[in-house]
């Protein structure tokens, strides 16, 4: 009855809270606002994202745990996008006291309060998506058939989909983005685009950088955790140099060995008590939830429930 209607159990049990609100719950999927030729199964998917955001927001508000992310806003778009998408990262990094690179994104991302899952959608296309809603953790989905494999591109694609989840608010503070290959000229995509890059090495930290524009880019991959692509792009919007040189310089760099790790690929934990996790739930879930378990919130049953979506 609670999954239903978009609340948690607790909430039925308590006389005078309101249940029953459809922006939490399944049928927020059913609309086409933003969901243009998501396949069904897609939509679902998103729906038990949602679910499980929920669920797990409300066993972190019963351990106490603060989270520094900002809740999401309805940020309006202005022109050009990219370049506003640059401002929004530079203040983002601000606040959440970031300086240098950050090398375990998915451990800093955890630790502002936002599940990470790597799951199947049935489209290829959809690279990633951004679900969030009031009292639940704030997820990204990153599509595991999308074709992206680099450890450098998930790293650009998380940044892009926290652009999503800071900024692309509906008016009642719900998030439902989908980052899809085919939806790249939508102004909000262009936002996202512009704003990972300079989330991850922003342009105010390399501004003294002595070098011509073929070592800035190999700067961004050695030291910043950059693709050829993304570093080659990102010095182009930094340093203007015309756009036919793109390429040119993607040419010229180089994927260097020994360089720092910047990404880390989630791994099943070796004291795992509950091994049969649905995907949706592993990482940040996971930890919330087996953190309620030891501590007496929760007992063993539910955890199990939560965790593998029984």
């Amino acid at each position: 009855m609670a999954t239903s209607l978009g609340t948690d159990v607790s909430s039925l049990l308590r006389e005078g809270v309101a249940v029953g609100d459809p922006v939490r719950g399944a049928v927020r999927f059913r609309a086409n606002e933003g969901l243009e030729g998501v396949p069904a199964d897609d939509r679902r998917l998103l729906a038990l994202a949602a679910r499980v955001s929920a669920t797990a927001g409300h066993v972190a508000r019963e351990l106490e745990l603060a989270f520094p992310l900002p809740a999401p806003a309805a940020t309006a778009v202005t022109e050009p996008a990219w370049r506003q998408g640059y401002a929004l990262a530079e203040k983002v990094r601000v606040n959440l006291g970031l300086v240098g690179p950050v090398h375990d994104l998915l451990g800093h991302f955890e630790g502002w309060g936002v599940q990470v899952a790597f799951v199947p959608f049935s489209l290829s296309d959809i690279h990633a998506a951004a679900v969030a809603q009031p009292g639940g953790l704030p997820t990204i989905l990153v599509n595991t058939r999308s074709g992206i494999r680099s450890q450098r591109a998930h790293r650009a694609l998380l940044a892009h989909e926290l652009c999503h989840l800071l900024h692309d608010a509906s008016p009642l503070r719900t998030v439902t983005a989908i980052t899809r290959k085919s939806w790249h000229h939508q102004a909000v995509e262009q936002r996202a685009n512009g704003f990972a890059p300079n989330f991850l090495a922003p342009a105010s930290e390399l501004q003294n950088f002595q070098g011509d524009d073929f070592e800035f880019a190999q700067h961004l991959m050695d030291r910043w955790g950059f693709s050829k692509q993304g570093a080659a792009w990102h010095a182009k919007n930094i340093r203007r140099f015309p756009h036919e040189r793109v390429a040119e310089i993607e040419d010229a760099t180089r994927v260097r060995g020994g360089t720092p790790p910047v990404f880390r690929v989630p791994r099943p934990s070796a004291e795992r008590p509950f091994p049969n996790l649905h995907p949706l739930t592993t990482g940040l879930v996971e930890r919330v939830v087996m953190r309620a378990w030891r501590e007496g919130l929760i007992g063993r049953q539910r955890a199990v429930e939560i965790l593998s979506l029984a």
